[in-house]
């Protein structure tokens, strides 16, 4: 029976434990600080770690640790002293019901902005009763950087609804109902087209910064934009510029640069963005637990090292 920590304020260890449990996983979970089942916890003896944003140094105190397992599909929670000591593997999660959760959302966010709720909610302030005829969703262009499964399945969602959806990625991808563009002249003509762009692209060196003034200015007047990738790829003074002045309409935001953003921060009271606070996808375990037990059973059933460990550091992938 292997020993394996779970750690998270976020997620209920009650029913990870218990699908765990369902999928026959040979382990005894723990939880950090303590549970009713084990009111402290014995580092010397946790051999996995299943984690979602751990304090600081806690990975790393470890002696025995084997391996870490992400309780999110991105790895960035573990970047610095949150993560374990150098060449400890990192797997992310993969649930999956994620690309329909993300899909949801993503959807959710373009017919928010697609039916202009901002101005009914101005309106109603105003006290105004304003009637808007509503633009049929096969007149709104849609764009979506960022064509790995989770793009992909917003994609397929929002073509189902009627949208006209154009994606773009660094190298060509054939997607059914998407216009498919890439490379740097096919970023700036999505740009220039989309009404709604959806940021779901992974963090690299490459992508960081890539929503900013020069993106913006590209896009029609009046259009919107959702970012569920990283908060790290937007601008943020370029995204209030492009509100401010009206050139972009409004903004829904899952991610930020600092989860949650200090108290002064602009963009809580910014009457043009959405805060939510990196809901877009999260893990069921319902759904994931299979996926959990079985990539435990490898790591008991190696010699202990999983081969290729991953450098999570390299690149971020989107989801929580």
């Amino acid at each position: 029976m292997v020993q394996v920590l779970f750690v998270s304020e976020f997620d209920d260890p009650t029913a990870w434990r218990s699908e765990l449990a369902r999928h026959n996983a040979p382990i005894e979970l723990v939880v950090w600080p303590g549970d009713v089942d084990v009111p402290a916890v014995d580092v010397s003896a946790v051999e996995i770690a299943l984690a979602y944003k751990p304090p600081s140094g806690l990975l790393r105190s470890l002696p025995r640790l084997r391996a870490v397992l992400s309780l999110a599909a991105g790895l960035d929670h573990l970047d610095g002293d949150r993560g374990p000591n150098p060449g400890v593997p990192v797997v992310p999660l993969r649930d999956p019901d994620f690309a329909r959760i993300m899909a949801e959302y993503v959807l959710t966010c373009v017919m928010r902005h697609h039916r202009e709720f901002h101005r009914f909610t101005d309106a109603q302030a105003r006290r105004e009763w304003r009637f808007r005829p509503p633009l049929p969703a096969s007149q709104r262009t849609v764009g979506i950087l960022g064509l790995g499964p989770l793009g992909q399945g917003a994609a397929a969602l929002l073509a189902a609804v009627g949208f006209k959806v154009l994606g773009w990625s660094r190298s060509h991808k054939a997607v059914p109902g998407t216009t498919v563009f890439n490379g740097p002249t096919g970023l700036l003509e999505i740009a220039k087209m989309s009404e709604v762009l959806v940021c779901l692209l992974p963090l690299t060196s490459e992508t960081s910064g890539i929503l900013d003034r020069r993106l913006f200015g590209l896009m029609p007047p009046g259009a919107s934009l959702v970012n569920v990738g990283r908060g790290r790829h937007l601008v943020e003074v370029d995204l209030l510029e492009a509100l401010d002045t009206g050139h972009l309409s409004g903004a829904t935001l899952d991610v930020m640069a600092t989860e949650p953003p200090e108290p002064a921060h602009p963009f809580w009271t910014h009457p043009g963005i959405l805060l939510t606070p990196h809901v877009a996808a999260f893990p069921r375990p319902e759904t994931a637990a299979l996926v959990i037990a079985e990539t435990i059973e490898r790591i008991i059933g190696s010699s202990g090292v999983i081969t290729a460990p991953r450098d999570h550091n390299r690149r971020l992938r989107h989801g929580r």
